[in-house]
């Protein structure tokens, strides 16, 4: 979004003043996902670290959000997106959208901005969104993380790439369930500026 307008209630977000993704790297909402083996991730990447979290936390077939705690990993936190889902009209066969609930610092900086209370349908579209539409139905019927992988086009057309996890957990409602999905840069020197 670099040299563009903002709309109201948009704001560029950076954490560490020497790097703002927005003017180096496009929004990672704009880019499509595509499912990969967890082995293709470092396993120091957040979404590995987390794996082992969602791992020890007891299932239902889905665990409850309401058993983390995040002072447990506090360093995690800025990767963070939850969404959760929202309730779909029987009949209509149309895919399920869901609202972000809490959106990390470093999320944001690679989002270009908060989308804190968004749905994912107002900031995804085409086949970014259905990429992450298929990714989240996925974790959520199959009980399992999904990861993922997507490819973010910067100035100068380098790219960078980012890996994903999907984490399923139960709803308060049925149907409302939430996926906590952590995403950074798989490049290492990256992640630690962000």
């Amino acid at each position: 979004m670099a040299g563009q307008e903002r709309s109201q209630g948009e704001r560029s977000v950076s954490i560490l003043p020497g790097l703002d993704w927005s003017v180096r790297y496009g929004a990672l909402c704009d880019c499509p996902v595509e499912p990969i083996v967890e082995t293709l991730i470092d396993p120091d990447h957040p979404a590995r670290l987390f794996h082992c979290v969602w791992e020890a936390l007891a299932r239902d077939p889905l665990p409850h959000r309401s058993e983390l705690d995040p002072r447990d990993f506090p360093a995690l936190l800025k990767w963070f997106m939850i969404l959760e889902r929202l309730p779909v009209a029987a009949g209509k066969g149309e895919q399920a959208d869901y609202r972000v609930r809490l959106q990390g610092t470093a999320v944001a900086q690679m989002m270009h901005r908060e989308l804190t209370g968004c749905r994912l349908s107002e900031f995804c579209s085409g086949e970014a969104l259905a990429s992450r539409q298929r990714v989240l139905a996925r974790a959520i019927h199959e009980a399992e993380p999904v990861f993922a992988r997507a490819t973010v086009t910067g100035t100068n057309r380098a790219c960078v790439e980012v890996s994903l996890g999907f984490f399923p957990f139960a709803g308060a409602e049925a149907g409302r369930e939430q996926v906590i999905v952590v995403g950074a840069p798989s490049d290492r020197p990256l992640r630690q500026h962000l």
